[in-house]
């Protein structure tokens, strides 16, 4: 198959935004489609050389798998490999048993399905998952498990009614991907069903070039130019808030199919991507891809507080160095067939994949190295702390659809007085704010909570992820309740700034039902550990202990400016910003002082308030407001 220099640089345009947003370096907020970008690009190069062999009378599976496995495996389990010993000496035992999962998951290709039930992708918790940047080659692989045997299968029908077939089954989950990035979005993202349809780009593009080359010389170069565009616009105008895949993922897949299609040697974009530079970083691209997640979560886990913009960009640069090394050392003998025989590649296989699955199995088994880990005291206040948070009546779940199945009885609203009514609706942040607003202003107000776990306001009913059911009867029943008792003030509440993409609709839509005052919480201060952890890492049950605060994630600093940019002339409504009263110069209050560990913590778990938390954030940030 004849060699493109301007594919590797290709990839240098897909591996570096993906890095880039990762390490949160400004400006490359849609830098994640970089993995669409080489779905595309794996797609048409794994296509046009089984076509090639195919048309040559040379393929078979054999040789098509044992490909796979020299590309993919060695540099793979190197990165496994070097993660172990520092997830064990940087991890608490929970997060070793998580880990310990994800080696697991890793192993048998299939860590998308765990990463769909565990995590959302653009978390602050996420970026803690040393592993969690392998959903992606899982995926391909389970792509490419099956993509040789349809080939087979309907090889004989000839490569254009084939590629009708592919491109049949492109639109299909073209389809499925924009169902559910609007009612699954976790599993949209992760998962291989809505996720195909990029490779199949790819695929469909070695069709096209295979069977209508003269055709394709004879079109504009232009095009490629627009392809430029279409992945630069994504890059740079993306946010974590963009449904995607779906087909807003069309901008840059579409795009890298125009410079695949419509770009050479001999023409600008070609030129401009043959350039030396993009093509070395293309060829470590791999390398890099695996490398950088790894770095940049250790970096959090050590010491978080030191990511300046300087850090991550020293971890970004590291990356390539390691990704040159694992390239020049692991990569290029294993992909020889003359260094590294068949023999010898399925006993390296072989011999990881067993110590790879013996170590997952006994992190799972033991808690995480829980023995190794903690000492029996700290075990035992874990223990006892993990039923006091428990214990502890954080936030009331009254009016909360979170369990499917659950009755809600309507009853749960009650207005006892005449009071004026205030409603707080949300998810389970917006249930944690409810302690403190009764508790500092319940004489003067009548609080209606209608707040579901993992659910946020909106207005379109069928329309959001895994508890599409309880959000929509959720978000039903507030906006029932704001119609019938003429409720005046809401306050908005949620974990994640889903509010910013759909505020302005919604409080059209609220200020016509006859809502005076509209407040937007901005998020809790979300530890860059969970909370036991902290405790027991840090001994803070030791009642003498000096530390009264902890670091905070550096995202949730950008989201609350974003917020608070967004909302600052707006006349509609009033944003209240949790991280400015609790946070300073990146550190947030933690515990406080002079009080039993019962009464002093000012969160329960990572990310929602306790009662004495909630008592003390409301009094200062709704005074003189409501």
């Amino acid at each position: 198959m004849e060699y493109r220099k301007e594919i590797d640089g290709l990839r240098a345009l897909a591996v570096i935004p993906v890095i880039f947003f990762h390490a949160g370096i400004p400006f490359f907020e849609g830098g994640y489609v970089g993995v669409d970008i080489f779905y595309v690009i794996s797609g048409y190069l794994i296509t046009s050389l089984i076509l090639s062999e195919k048309e040559a009378g040379k393929f078979s599976l054999a040789g098509f798998y044992e490909r796979r496995a020299r590309r993919i495996l060695p540099a793979l389990f190197l990165v496994m490999l070097a993660c172990i010993p520092f997830a064990f000496f940087l991890m608490m035992p929970n997060q070793l048993k998580d880990f310990s999962e994800s080696i697991l998951a890793v192993s048998l290709f299939a860590s998308n399905f765990l990463f769909w039930l565990e995590s959302d992708y653009f978390s602050p918790s996420a970026e803690l998952k040393p592993l969690l940047h392998t959903w992606s080659l899982a995926v391909e692989e389970q792509f490419y498990i099956l993509f040789p045997l349809f080939l087979l299968a309907f090889w004989s029908l000839g490569k254009k009614k084939i590629n009708l077939l592919i491109i049949c089954l492109l639109f299909i989950s073209l389809s499925l991907s924009e169902w559910s990035v609007r009612n699954a979005p976790t599993a949209s993202f992760f998962l291989t069903p809505s996720r195909a349809w990029e490779i199949l780009l790819g695929v469909t593009a070695a069709f096209v070039i295979n069977t209508n080359k003269k055709l394709i010389n004879k079109i504009s170069s232009n095009l490629a130019l627009i392809g430029v565009f279409f992945i630069g616009y994504s890059i740079f105008f993306f946010e974590e808030e963009t449904p995607f895949p779906g087909i807003y993922a069309l901008l840059p897949t579409l795009g890298t199919v125009l410079i695949l299609l419509f770009s050479s040697s001999r023409t600008l974009v070609g030129k401009i991507f043959s350039i030396n530079l993009f093509v070395g970083v293309g060829l470590i691209s791999y390398g890099a891809y695996l490398w950088h997640q790894p770095l940049l979560a250790f970096m959090r886990l050590y010491s978080p507080e030191v990511l300046n913009e300087y850090v991550l960009l020293f971890i970004c640069l590291l990356s390539f160095v390691l990704a040159y090394l694992s390239w020049r050392f692991i990569e290029k003998p294993f992909r020889d067939r003359e260094k590294t025989s068949r023999k010898k590649l399925a006993a390296f296989i072989s011999i990881f994949l067993v110590f790879f699955i013996s170590f997952s199995t006994l992190g799972i088994k033991t808690e995480g190295f829980i023995d190794y880990k903690l000492s029996k005291e700290d075990q035992d206040f874990l223990a006892n702390y993990k039923g006091l948070s428990l214990a502890l009546p954080a936030y009331k779940e009254e009016c909360n659809f979170y369990f499917q199945g659950k009755d809600i009885d309507p009853s749960c609203y009650k207005s006892f007085s005449e009071k004026k009514d205030v409603l707080i609706w949300g998810d389970s942040h917006a249930q944690a704010l409810g302690p403190g607003l009764r508790y500092n202003f319940g004489k003067e107000f009548n609080f209606v909570q209608v707040a579901t776990s993992d659910c946020y306001p909106k207005l379109k009913l069928n329309d959001y992820k895994n508890e599409i059911n309880s959000c929509s009867r959720s978000n039903a029943f507030a906006l029932e309740i704001i119609k019938k008792k003429k409720i005046k003030s809401v306050i908005l509440a949620q974990r994640k700034d889903h509010i910013k993409t759909n505020w302005k609709r919604l409080s059209a839509y609220l200020k016509e039902a006859g809502v005076e005052e509209i407040f937007i919480v901005g998020p809790t201060p979300q530890w860059v550990q969970s909370l036991p952890n902290i405790v027991a890492y840090y001994g803070l049950y030791n009642q003498e202990s000096s530390l009264t605060s902890i670091g905070l994630n550096a995202r949730l600093i950008k989201e609350n400016k974003k917020l608070e940019s967004l909302f600052e002339d707006s006349e509609d409504v009033t944003f209240v910003s949790i991280i400015d009263y609790l946070c300073k110069e990146k550190r947030c209050l933690f515990k406080i002082d002079g009080a039993p560990l019962e009464d002093n913590l000012v969160l329960v778990d990572d990310a929602h308030l306790s009662v004495r938390g909630s008592n003390l954030i409301t009094e200062t940030i709704f005074k003189d407001r409501l």
